[in-house]
């Protein structure tokens, strides 16, 4: 939930006891004069939301992190089965693979000639993960990989049910 800005101040209803409305009268007053209960209220919904966000994306973070330091390792069909449904669709501007065995084959390749991956950001939600990546490209195969991509993971249950890639070219 965004927080009030100087064009949109939050409306806050204060009961007025001052006016010929008698007890029961309300009036809106800009957000000078919130009550303190109230910013406190405001704040903690909008910090609540804000701190769930953060939890999400870094536990995303940490789990993205985690596979791709164990695929670095063991670039093998069953270092995916975690994060990935094993029917995965994955796509990129060129070509199309369908499972965990046909996607890992692909990535081993190029773990194998020394192309390693580097997390740069990342934005979650309930079932969409983005990451941007950095790949370094060994000195042996300089041009592998392009140099900076975005994976985004459409998710099922948990598990990357599709892929699609993007790649920066500069």
């Amino acid at each position: 939930m965004p927080g009030p800005t100087a064009l949109h101040p939050v409306p806050v209803i204060r009961r007025d006891r001052g006016d010929n409305r008698g007890a029961g009268g309300y009036r809106s007053k800009s957000s000078a004069s919130c009550t303190p209960r109230l910013v406190e209220a405001l704040v903690a919904i909008d910090d609540g939301s804000h701190r769930d966000q953060t939890r999400l994306e870094k536990s995303r973070l940490d789990e993205w992190k985690a596979f791709y330091q164990l695929l670095h390792q063991t670039p093998e069909a069953r270092t995916y089965r975690g994060l990935y449904h094993p029917d995965v669709m994955v796509r990129d501007d060129a070509a199309r693979w369908r499972g965990i065995h046909a996607w890992s084959a692909e990535e081993r390749e190029a773990i194998n000639l020394g192309v390693r991956a580097t997390i740069t950001g990342l934005v979650a939600g309930p079932d969409l993960t983005v990451l941007e990546i950095d790949f370094q490209n060994p000195p042996s195969a300089p041009g592998h990989c392009p140099s900076s991509t975005t994976f985004v993971h459409h998710l099922h249950q948990g598990q990357t049910a599709r892929l699609d890639i993007a790649y920066h070219v500069s």
